[in-house]
């Protein structure tokens, strides 16, 4: 029987640095491991990092080791593992390392969040593997740079949300408005040329706004917000969702990851409602807290509500908001420019003439409601190939009935062609 040994002794002082264990938080667990299975796949390339093999373990009542069971998500690009224990082959300058995922889940009685510990254990498998720590943080950085979602537009699904944020968030395409199109104040669009400025040059500045949106529906809040996040495109990651009931400290936690990150907050008054009155009032005390330091410098924070009385005074206080910016009804004098900035059909543009205009001017109609007139004309037109000055007259007056009120004194005068 051979006398060499079927095994190596690690020498003492390298144990440090061939053995390395770091907690992970569930979301970044999510990331990474798609990191690394991209890369197994090819999907991903690292001039340092290959990933040779990829193994599971469902639980420990199953402690077969297998394939993994594994999901991939269209919505956002990503992989998701089901696995209690993932286990990672990888090479990393010439020298092998075996990383090891071991998930602990936790389920509170009565509570849809989904509590998870998971640790990463990374041990090198090779003589002169001692870049355990080294090749951990090179991961937990690439993962994140490469993630599917960084520096893209997602919007948080509440009716997906199972308390897993990864899983919850999905692509979503936003108009594209450039600030040009704005119509809105001087002094009010160089406050959203601050914002946007402000993003665009974060790795020289470091600076982080946040922003809260105050006007009546139809004002234009949701296309200023949209022209911010056409004019810092690819400059940053945008989390979209609504107010309500959030999960906001896991919410924060999720937009922490990505450098810079741009979160949307919509109908604010939801969330952040009179404490007298809200719901929600675990929710609205995290905001608080994350408004006071819990939310990282590099996360950038939009919201709007159709009444700033209705948001808690203490979340609308100086310090927690940087502006606070009253958006008005669009000005009558820009009604054409605003029609012509949606079309370029002649056709479209000539049915709004002196009477027209003055017919939306006495009822100081919103920019929303002329653009989804707009809409209708161009509907009509798609599917009659023309729109005659007396159908213009009833779509006009019909969509003015639907959106004001019948009783409205200004209703009686109807416009009216050749009558």
């Amino acid at each position: 029987m051979s006398k060499e040994k079927s095994y190596i002794t690690i020498p003492e002082e390298l144990i440090s640095k061939a053995l390395y264990k770091v907690y992970l938080t569930d979301t970044h667990t999510e990331i990474i491991k798609d990191f690394l299975y991209k890369l197994y796949l090819g999907k991903l390339n690292d001039e340092n990092i290959f990933v040779q093999k990829v193994l599971g373990i469902k639980n420990n009542f199953d402690p077969a080791l297998t394939l993994p069971n594994i999901n991939f998500n269209e919505k956002n690009g990503m992989y998701s593992f089901t696995d209690f224990y993932t286990f990672f082959s990888v090479k990393y300058k010439d020298e092998s390392y075996e990383l090891n995922f071991q998930t602990a889940f936790q389920f509170e009685f009565n509570c849809e969040d989904i509590f998870r510990k998971t640790f990463l254990f990374t041990g090198g498998t090779s003589k002169k593997a001692d870049r355990s720590e080294e090749l951990t943080k090179a991961i937990i950085s690439s993962a994140i740079a490469n993630c599917s979602i960084h520096n893209k537009v997602v919007r948080f699904d509440r009716e997906a949300y199972k308390g897993e944020m990864v899983r919850a968030v999905e692509f979503v395409n936003t108009p594209p408005t450039k600030t040009s199109d704005l119509f809105i104040s001087a002094d009010k669009k160089d406050q959203i040329i601050r914002f946007i400025n402000s993003i665009t040059d974060f790795d020289k500045n470091k600076i982080s706004l946040r922003y809260l949106f105050n006007g009546k529906p139809g004002t234009g809040k949701t296309q200023i917000i949209n022209s911010i996040i056409t004019e810092t495109c690819g400059k940053c990651t945008v989390v979209l969702c609504n107010g309500g009931s959030l999960p906001v400290k896991k919410l924060f936690e999720f937009c922490s990851y990505f450098n810079p990150c741009l979160l949307v907050i919509d109908d604010l008054d939801f969330l952040a409602n009179d404490r007298e009155n809200n719901i929600h009032q675990t929710e609205l005390g995290d905001f608080l807290q994350a408004l006071d330091g819990l939310l990282p410098n590099f996360v950038f924070l939009l919201s709007a509500t159709n009444d700033k009385g209705l948001v808690d005074k203490a979340a609308s206080r100086p310090g927690r908001f940087d502006m606070i910016l009253d958006i008005a009804e669009i000005e009558p004098k820009n009604y054409l420019s605003l029609v012509k900035r949606e079309t370029c059909d002649e056709r479209i543009i000539s049915l709004f003439d002196e009477d027209t205009l003055l017919y939306l001017k006495d009822r100081r109609v919103t920019g929303a409601f002329i653009v989804s007139l707009l809409k209708q004309i161009k509907s009509s037109i798609m599917l009659n190939g023309e729109i005659s000055c007396e159908e213009f007259s009833e779509y006009l007056n019909l969509c003015y009935r639907g959106f004001y009120s019948i009783n409205d004194d200004n209703f009686n005068n109807v416009v009216g062609f050749g009558t």
